[in-house]
This record gives C-alpha cells, structure tokens and sequence, in this order.
C-alpha cells in the first residue's frame, strides 16, 4: 500500500500565480482536446468577444503548430 501524500500548504498554492496559470491552461487545453476528438465544437471567450471552434478550425493565437487546435504540446494559447 502506497503512503497517502504530505498535507499541502494549499494557501501557498493558491497564491503561486504561476502553479494557478498552468492548471488553468492544463485545464482548457484538456476541454479542447477533448471535444475535438469527439468531433465537437467548444465555445470560447477571446478578444471580448465569443467565439465557436470547431474540429478543424485555425486556433485563435495559433497555438498548435499547424495553427489548428487542439495543440499537440498542451498549450491553448487562446490569447488575453
């Protein structure tokens, strides 16, 4: 049997900026992932406005490689 693991700080956690950043890219980039490969469209929200990307669609900020979503690395790169 493994050993549970050691209570975390989670008010630290909470105010490491950046541990928040990548859980909520992680995330998104999971969301996209996965209406894409059930051939779905995903709403987004991106430069003030909202937007619909389906399977196939070039991914606002060009995330992936290829400029179409999802990315292959993980990243959303939806932008600000």
């Amino acid at each position: 049997m493994s050993q549970p693991d050691p209570p975390r700080d989670v008010g630290a956690l909470m105010r490491d900026v950046a541990v928040i950043d990548r859980a909520v890219a992680k995330a998104q980039a999971d969301v996209i992932r996965r209406h894409h490969l059930l051939g779905e469209s995903v709403v987004v929200w991106h430069d003030g406005r909202i937007i619909e990307l389906r399977p196939g669609d070039p991914m606002p900020g060009g995330a992936a490689s290829d400029g179409r979503w999802p990315a292959s690395d993980g990243a959303v790169g939806l932008g600000e």
